[in-house]
C-alpha cells in the first residue's frame, strides 16, 4: 500500500491560516504559494479546508483553489462550505480531485448518495471527527462506506485513531456492508476513469493503479482511510509503528505544513520503516554515468513549464544522489569546493520534475520548477545575452503569442501615439469586448467559405484582440496554459 503525505491548507478571509481552530495567518498567508511550494516539496495530496463565513468569501476561496490547481502537481481535495449539491460541483470544477463532505453536518450525509451517483464515488470523501465516530449510527457509517471512496479522520494522535478505527473497520467488513454503486456518474459518462494516485506518470502505471483501485472498490463498501492528526512530527518510532500496522493510506497534519516540513525526508523515514512511499527513483545510477577527470558531470537545467534553458551546473556523486533523495536541485560548486543547494541562500530553489541522460551518458538534462531567477544577476536565465541572431521570423507558436502579448503590454504601460492598441485601451473595456465579438463573428463567416486562408487571417485578428483583453484583465498566456493543462 502506497502511503501518501497530505498537506492541509486552511483558508479563511482569502488567507492561509494555521488550523481549523487557530485563525492566525500561516506564514505570509499566501495560500497559492503555499500549495505550489508543498507540491514541489513532495506533498502527494493538498487538502484544502474552506472556512468561509459568507458566500462572497467562499467564492474567493474557490478562486484560490483554481489558482492552486494550476500550479500544483499534487492532487487537491476540497473540504468545507458544502451546503448543497451545487457546492460539490464547484469544488470539483475548481480543480479538486475529490470533494470532502462533513459527517458532522446532517445535510452533508443527506446529500451523500446523490452526489456520489452524480459525480462518481471516486470523487467523494467524507471527513469525520472522534466525536462523529461515537455519535454516528451504524447505518450512517455504512452509508459513508457505500457512497464515499475515502474516509478522512481528524484525530489527536495515532494511538487514539487506532482505537477509533477498529470498530469502524469491523463494521465496514461486516456482511451488512453494501457494495458501492458502480454506475457511471452522470457528469463523467464521456470521461476516462482516473487512477487517483498523483505519482502515476505513465500508461502502464496508470493501468496498474486503476486495477488496484477497482479491486479495492469491489470490496463491499470499504473506503480508503486517511488521517489529519495533531502531531508536530512523526519522529516517534511508536507512532510510525502504529501507522505501518494500520490501513491508513494518507497521513498529514502540522508536521506536513510549511517550508520546514521536509516532506521527502519524512517519506524516506517511512520507507526505512518498511512503508511504500512516493519517492524519486532514477533509472540510471551514478555508476552508469561518465564523468570528467574531475569526477563531475555537467547538468543543463531547463524550465519545465516553457522549456527555457536556465543554466548549466555540475554534479558529483553526492550532489546527484542528494538531488534524487530530496527533489531539490543540488550541485557541486567548483569554485567553493562544496555541495550547493540551489536557492538555499536566495530562496530561488529548483524543484526536480524530470532528469534525462544524453546518448553518451556524460551530460544530464534537468527539467525543473524554478522559483524566481536562476541567474545570480537576477535574470530568469543565465543565457540572457545574445552573441548573434539571424533575422528570421519566429516559428515557435507559444513564443509568437508571448512576443505579441509583450508588445501589447508595452503599449499599455508605455503608450505610443497613433497605436491602434493604445486606441483600444483608451476606449476601455466595452470597446475591447465589442471588437472581440466582431472578430469572432468574422471567423464564423470565413469558415463558411472554402478557403482556409481567410479563417487563418480572421483567427489571427481575433487572437490579437483577445490578447488586448487579456492584458486589460491582467491575464497572461501562462495563466491560460495552466488552466488548459489542469483540465481533464
Amino acid at each position: 500500500m502506497l502511503r501518501k503525505l497530505i498537506t492541509p491548507i486552511y483558508l479563511r478571509g482569502g488567507k492561509a491560516v494555521v488550523s481549523l481552530t487557530d485563525a492566525s495567518v500561516f506564514g505570509d498567508g499566501d495560500a497559492v504559494r503555499l500549495a505550489e511550494d508543498s507540491s514541489n516539496r513532495g506533498a502527494d495530496i493538498l487538502m484544502i479546508f474552506d472556512q468561509s463565513d459568507s458566500d462572497e468569501e467562499h467564492e474567493i476561496c474557490l478562486t484560490l483553489m483554481r489558482k492552486m490547481a494550476r500550479l500544483s502537481d499534487a492532487q487537491m481535495w476540497g473540504a468545507g462550505n458544502v451546503k448543497r449539491v451545487e457546492d460539490v460541483k464547484k469544488i470539483l470544477y475548481a480543480g479538486c480531485r475529490k470533494a470532502v463532505l462533513n459527517a458532522s453536518k446532517p445535510s452533508n450525509l443527506q446529500m451523500l448518495e446523490e452526489v456520489s451517483k452524480r459525480f462518481g464515488r471516486e470523487k467523494i470523501a467524507v471527513c469525520v471527527t472522534q466525536s462523529d465516530v461515537k455519535t454516528l449510527s451504524a447505518a450512517q457509517l455504512l452509508q459513508i462506506g457505500q457512497y464515499a471512496q475515502d474516509l478522512i479522520f481528524l484525530a489527536g494522535d495515532l494511538p487514539q485513531l487506532e482505537k477509533d478505527l477498529k470498530g469502524v473497520l469491523e463494521l465496514f467488513a461486516s456482511p451488512d456492508a453494501a457494495a458501492p454503486d458502480t454506475a457511471v456518474p452522470e457528469e463523467e459518462e464521456n470521461k476516462t476513469d482516473e487512477a487517483g494516485v498523483s505519482s502515476v506518470t505513465d500508461r502502464a502505471q496508470a493501468e496498474d493503479a486503476a486495477s488496484s483501485a477497482k479491486e479495492r472498490n469491489s470490496r463491499a463498501g470499504i473506503p480508503s482511510i486517511s488521517a489529519i492528526i495533531s502531531l508536530a512530527s512523526l519522529s516517534d518510532p511508536a507512532q510510525r509503528k502504529i501507522l505501518k500496522n494500520s490501513c491508513i493510506e494518507g497521513i498529514g497534519g502540522a508536521f506536513t505544513q510549511g517550508r520546514d516540513a521536509g516532506l521527502m525526508e519524512i517519506k524516506a523515514v517511512l520507507k526505512q520503516d518498511g512503508m511504500e512511499t512516493n519517492l524519486f527513483k532514477s533509472a540510471f545510477s551514478w555508476d552508469d554515468l561518465k564523468t570528467g577527470a574531475d569526477g563531475l558531470i555537467p547538468v543543463v537545467v531547463q524550465d519545465n513549464s516553457n522549456e527555457e534553458v536556465l543554466m548549466v551546473a555540475y554534479m558529483n556523486r553526492e550532489a546527484f544522489e542528494k538531488t534524487i533523495q530530496t527533489g531539490v536541485m543540488t550541485y557541486w560548486s567548483r569554485s567553493r569546493h562544496k555541495l550547493w543547494v540551489k536557492g538555499q541562500t536566495s530562496g530561488h530553489y529548483q524543484y526536480l520534475k524530470e532528469l534525462r541522460v544524453d546518448c553518451d551518458n556524460d551530460t544530464l538534462l534537468s527539467r525543473v520548477a524554478q522559483v524566481g531567477a536562476a541567474c545570480h544577476t537576477g535574470n530568469r536565465s543565465c543565457f540572457y545575452r545574445t552573441a548573434l541572431r539571424k533575422d528570421t521570423p519566429l516559428r515557435n507558436p507559444m513564443k509568437v503569442f508571448e512576443d505579441v502579448y509583450a508588445t501589447i503590454e508595452d503599449r499599455r504601460i508605455n503608450p505610443k501615439e497613433g497605436s491602434y492598441t493604445n486606441y483600444l485601451f483608451e476606449k476601455g473595456i466595452d470597446k475591447i469586448l465589442k471588437k472581440c465579438g466582431e472578430e469572432a463573428s468574422e471567423i464564423i463567416i470565413a469558415a463558411k467559405n472554402p478557403n482556409p486562408e481567410e479563417v487563418k487571417y480572421e483567427m489571427a485578428d481575433f487572437l490579437y484582440h483577445m490578447m488586448v483583453l487579456m492584458s486589460e484583465q491582467g491575464i497572461t498566456w501562462e495563466d491560460i496554459a495552466q488552466e488548459l493543462a489542469n483540465r481533464e
